[in-house]
């Protein structure tokens, strides 16, 4: 729909006879323009990072109870887009990353979008950084070290 002062202009539906190849660089371009409204409706309570067809949103609070608040509105308000745009998640795909720190230990949360609940993970791969719950670089140590050795034998 545009808005032009008082005049509103309407698209009608139409079948989609053609599509972008899987892996096609359109296909991203197409997915960002598509998408690129999105922080909007999250940015006052979350920081949304878009990059290429994966998307992050950010909360961070001290206050667990504030944190659960701005959680739960930063869910609604995803749904709402998600509906308006006719999209879905994919449970398999969504997770989220508890960060924790020597003072500030784990708390056993559950986060639960239209009664489907999101697993937790103890570690996200962001832009090949594999970044811990624990903001320790083991685990991406650990796996740069595995592709540097696979890499020194195929050169041996």
């Amino acid at each position: 729909m545009l808005n032009n002062n008082s005049v509103k202009y309407f698209s009608k539906w139409e079948p989609v006879k053609h599509g972008v190849p899987q892996g096609s660089t359109l296909r991203l371009l197409f997915f960002l323009l598509y998408i690129i409204d999105l922080p909007t409706f999250i940015a006052d309570k979350s920081k949304p990072i878009l990059f290429a067809d994966k998307t992050r949103i950010i909360i961070t609070h001290f206050n667990l109870s504030e944190f659960k608040k701005n959680m739960n509105s930063v869910c609604i308000r995803k749904n709402k887009w998600f509906k308006s745009n006719l999209l879905s998640l994919y449970f398999d795909k969504t997770r989220f990353l508890q960060f924790i720190t020597k003072n500030n230990q784990e708390n056993d949360m559950q986060i639960l979008h239209e009664n489907e609940r999101i697993n937790n993970s103890y570690n996200t791969k962001l832009l090949r950084l594999v970044i811990g719950g624990s903001l320790y670089w083991k685990v991406h140590t650990d796996e740069l070290t595995s592709k540097l050795n696979k890499a020194c034998y195929a050169i041996r």
